[in-house]
């Protein structure tokens, strides 16, 4: 049985972990309430992280959407050698 509030779509976005100056990870998936990317740092459940999300359609429009800016928490966090899959809870969203 699905216990998800939102569904997952699938969304190919650069993320880039703001609060890690700058580090890059690549997005897999959005929801309405979090976020699935990989990276190549491992990232404790618990931890906040500031991040930046650019999607192909910011990276065409970026003077109409700025990328989604965001506060999450990790929630899991899987891999025994990089990229590790991180899953990350939204807190706050800016945009």
């Amino acid at each position: 049985m699905e216990r998800r509030k939102f569904r997952r779509l699938p969304a190919e976005a650069e993320v880039r972990v703001l609060s890690r100056d700058g580090a890059r990870a690549r997005g897999k998936n959005l929801s309405g309430n979090g976020i699935l990317f990989e990276a190549e740092e491992f990232f404790e459940p618990g931890q906040v992280l500031e991040i930046e999300v650019m999607t192909a359609t910011h990276r065409a429009f970026s003077r109409v959407f700025p990328p989604l800016r965001a506060r999450v928490q990790v929630v899991r966090a899987s891999g025994a050698r990089p990229p590790f899959e991180i899953a990350a809870a939204f807190l706050e969203v800016d945009r």
